[in-house]
């Protein structure tokens, strides 16, 4: 659900928002602050909480940044509020995994969704989905009035980054790497522990599609995702090459890849390609998992959960995922750079497209509405950025965050609604990696019929006269 469930969410907001509380609602008094994987033990025709014999340590942080996201995206309050106490509790039971006290938690053997990795120490996927998890609670605790419960978690947050950045960052590799052991017990595993994984960054991917910003220092995001291509690009390469030869000259022994779950290879690295300055990258990993799941297979809905790079089969018994394809939806976000804050009534909209692209007419959906977003820049002698929305129901818009090349001081800029030109003020800011411009009119705008915003370079605003 974690990856999929933004399709139920944007077409059926009222069963997500029932599927999530049910979830919350699976409370095991012997261990209240758990999240269970599984609602019925792999069956709805078998009640129960789906426990088995290994806990997924993944599942809490997922469960409360769903909350986060479903909040945002649609600005039911009575949902968070009902929700927030067993978010309160699966925040307090991470924290009971923590065992150290460093900000993160602990793992022992098959304990990720990934479930054919044993870890051991501190994982790089659950950590850094966990980060961002604290960060998300704490705004959510913050806004429902809870300003201690928010300070507590934003403290926890900070020790977090840092020994994330202690104990996983390999600076020799560039990358982050699969587990960290500091107790060193599991020796056969340790030729493992350096592995360079695919979910590495998955915290990121999820803090750039809900507009929370660069989590982890940008240059180590950066490298990691170029360790990434490498890593599957040369694989991929040669599975494509040995499969042009005879059958009596292709060799059977593997070319240093494991098996692929596309549809979290499309959310946590090419989302992430995308988000990160190489849309490129992100788009080829995807028409790679087209090719080989769509033209290849046929398998358009029933996607695998697994795929055998070797075969270019499905992989496992979990070979026939309903739930594998609403996972692309992050795409068309992550394209985009589309954000429609409810609460807090903000628009964020930073399309990230190829090299050499400099267009997009594309439609945005929300739990609420429908649209439709054309825009374009030009960079020759100055620049120039032109955006035109629409939905098709009046969404109410105090705040436009855009962005500009970094080498772009200052724009000029103009908005018209349906009911004439706004007057606006604005800002500049630098979120850590991109430079922003955040847009507000002198009164909230009903974006209804079509919006279009001009964003054009200028010189810099003159001094005011100074004193005789």
């Amino acid at each position: 659900r974690f990856h999929s469930s933004l399709g139920t969410l944007l077409f059926f907001p009222e069963l997500e928002h029932r599927e999530l509380a049910l979830f919350g609602r699976a409370v095991n008094p012997a261990c209240p602050g758990r999240i269970y994987r599984h609602l019925g033990r792999m069956s709805a025709h078998h009640p129960g909480y789906g426990d088995g014999p290994d806990e997924l340590v993944d599942i809490n942080p997922k469960f409360v940044l769903m909350a986060y996201r479903n909040f945002h995206m649609t600005g039911r309050r009575a949902a968070l509020d009902a929700l927030y106490p067993r978010l309160k509790e699966a925040m307090e039971y991470m924290l009971s995994k923590d065992e150290d006290q460093d900000g993160l938690p602990e793992q022992q053997g098959i304990s990720t969704t990934f479930d054919d990795h044993p870890l051991y120490g501190i994982n790089s996927y659950t950590s850094s989905l966990w980060i961002v998890a604290l960060l998300a609670y704490a705004k959510l605790a913050k806004r429902l009035g809870h300003a201690d419960e928010a300070q507590r978690y934003e403290a926890v947050f900070a020790r977090a980054i840092e020994r994330f950045e202690e104990c996983l960052w390999l600076e020799d590799r560039g990358f982050y790497r699969l587990f960290c052991d500091n107790e060193k017990t599991r020796k056969r595993d340790r030729a493992r522990e350096d592995d360079c994984h695919s979910g590495q960054l998955a915290g990121q991917w999820y803090a750039d599609f809900l507009g929370l910003g660069p989590i982890f220092p940008p240059s180590h995001v950066h490298s990691a995702l170029n360790a990434m291509w490498h890593m599957n690009e040369v694989p991929y390469r040669e599975r494509e090459r040995r499969r042009k030869l005879p059958p009596t000259e292709a060799k059977a022994e593997t070319v240093g890849t494991e098996l692929s779950w596309p549809a979290f290879y499309a959310t946590h690295c090419a989302c992430l390609h995308i988000h990160h300055e190489n849309a490129g990258r992100g788009l080829i990993c995807l028409q790679r998992i087209h090719h080989d799941i769509h033209q290849e297979a046929g398998l358009t809905f029933n996607q695998p959960l697994a795929w055998d790079m070797q075969t270019s089969r499905a992989a496992g018994w979990g070979a026939d995922r309903h739930m594998s394809a609403p996972s692309v939806w992050h795409v068309l976000y992550a394209i985009e750079g589309f954000f429609l804050d409810i609460p807090n009534q903000t628009l964020w909209l930073r399309p990230n497209l190829p090299e050499n692209v400099s267009s997009l007419s594309a439609p945005l959906f929300t739990p609420s509405c429908q649209g439709w977003l054309d825009f374009a820049e030009e960079r020759k002698e100055r620049y120039l950025q032109r955006v035109r929305i629409a939905f098709d129901s009046p969404i109410r818009v105090r705040n436009f965050m855009l962005r500009i090349p970094r080498n772009v001081a200052h724009v000029r800029i103009a908005m018209e609604s349906a009911t004439g030109n706004e007057y606006v003020r604005y800002a500049y800011g630098y979120d850590g990696e991109d430079r922003l411009v955040e847009i507000r009119p002198h009164q909230p705008v009903m974006v209804h019929g079509p919006l279009a915003i001009a964003l054009e370079e200028a010189p810099p605003p003159a001094a005011p006269p100074g004193r005789g």
